[in-house]
This record gives C-alpha cells, structure tokens and sequence, in this order.
C-alpha cells in the first residue's frame, strides 16, 4: 500500500485539497496530513488521517519524534 503524507505549514489551499482528496480516493494507498502549529485546519476528505503538530485543537497531537516516523514511513511526502 501507497502511504502519502502531507506537511501543511502554510494556509491550505484548494490545490492541496485536490491532491488530498484524489490520493484518499484510491483504495491502494493511505494519505495522513500533519498541520503546523498554527495552520487552520479545513475539512478533510473521508478517510485521511490528520495530525496536529503540538497543539491542542480536536486533532490528534503529535511531537517531532513522531512527525520522523510518519515521514520516514512514506513513501512520498508533500509540503505545502
């Protein structure tokens, strides 16, 4: 299985979206997004798993730590 993951460090924008959503659409790979500190966080498709750099908003908070292990466990990984 594919695994995407997406760094969002900056204000999402519908081309981020777009590619969320298409990779969550295939059924042979898993897409996560892990948002800075301080980016709003948009609704995401169905099926994406999300992340919270820090913070304490409703999203599950990771840590540096765990931000390496998503990234060095993907197989591609997109900033935005």
């Amino acid at each position: 299985m594919k695994r995407f993951l997406h760094l969002l460090v900056n204000p999402v924008t519908e081309q981020a979206l777009e590619a969320i959503a298409r990779q969550a659409g295939r059924p042979d790979a898993s897409t996560m997004v892990v948002l800075g500190p301080n980016v709003p966080a948009p609704p995401f498709p169905e099926g994406v798993e999300a992340y919270r750099l820090g913070g304490d908003d409703g999203l599950p908070a990771i840590d540096h730590r765990r931000l390496l292990e998503l990234i060095f466990a993907a197989d591609t990984v997109v900033t935005w």
